[in-house]
Order: C-alpha cells, then sequence, then structure tokens
C-alpha cells in the first residue's frame, strides 16, 4: 500500500531511492566502520556471500596483532612460547614481535637470543 501510494505521489522518488541508499550505505561503511566498497554493484552483491575467506595478514586487523592462546602438541605451550620468543629475537615482522611481546608478559624478559637467524620471506624461520 505504501508502495503504491509512493508511485502515485512522487514516481521520480522510486527511482532514485535505491542509488541513493547504495550510496548513503557505502558513506557509512567508510565513515563509520572504516571499510571502503569501490560502487553500488559490489555493495548489493555483498548480500549473495555464502562464505569470505582472506588471506593477507592486516586485511581483518588493525595491524597490531597478539598471541591469545597457544595449543601446543608434544611439547609445554610455556617452552613453545619461549623457545619460539627466541627465534623471533631479532624479528621485525609484526607477528614474530607479538610472539615476543607475549612471551616477555608471560614468562619475563626473554634474554637469550640465536647467534644465527636466517628469516626467509613468506616461510619464517630457518634453523
Amino acid at each position: 500500500m505504501a508502495l503504491t501510494l509512493l508511485v502515485i505521489a512522487c514516481p521520480g522518488a522510486l527511482v532514485i531511492s535505491t542509488p541513493v541508499s547504495i550510496v548513503a550505505g557505502i558513506g557509512n561503511g567508510a565513515k563509520l566502520m572504516g571499510v571502503l566498497v569501490k560502487g553500488g554493484e559490489i555493495m548489493e552483491n555483498l548480500g549473495k556471500i555464502k562464505v569470505l575467506a582472506f588471506d593477507k595478514t592486516g586485511t581483518l586487523t588493525i595491524g597490531k596483532p597478539m598471541v591469545t592462546h597457544i595449543k601446543s602438541y608434544g611439547i609445554d605451550e610455556k617452552e613453545l612460547l619461549r623457545i619460539s620468543a627466541i627465534g623471533e629475537g631479532y624479528s621485525e615482522h609484526p607477528l614474530g614481535r607479538a610472539i615476543v611481546a607475549k612471551a616477555e608478559k608471560d614468562l619475563g624478559k626473554i634474554s637469550e637470543m640465536p647467534e644465527e637467524s636466517e628469516i626467509i620471506t613468506g616461510q619464517g624461520l630457518k634453523k
């Protein structure tokens, strides 16, 4: 009933209502959530998504990663954290720094450093 009245009263309002809604949604997403959607068609397709996968560090973070849980098999979790922190001691990667920060928070200052350390980009540390 309301749609019928809208079309009768002002048919132009119906035509412009969808683009205005999409532009408002894009603006609010950017302003309030920090999410930039590049266009109306993309915005409309978001409603059809069933699964979304991200493969890049920083896509869903604010650039300040932290270790929240450790699950280990065959080694004590604190020992795994200690060894990992020693290995990451020279690392400048945000995830390496997060491991060191967690170790220092839970275990105190990690004074041991590896004699040698080789960082292989995209793969981690080499023994």
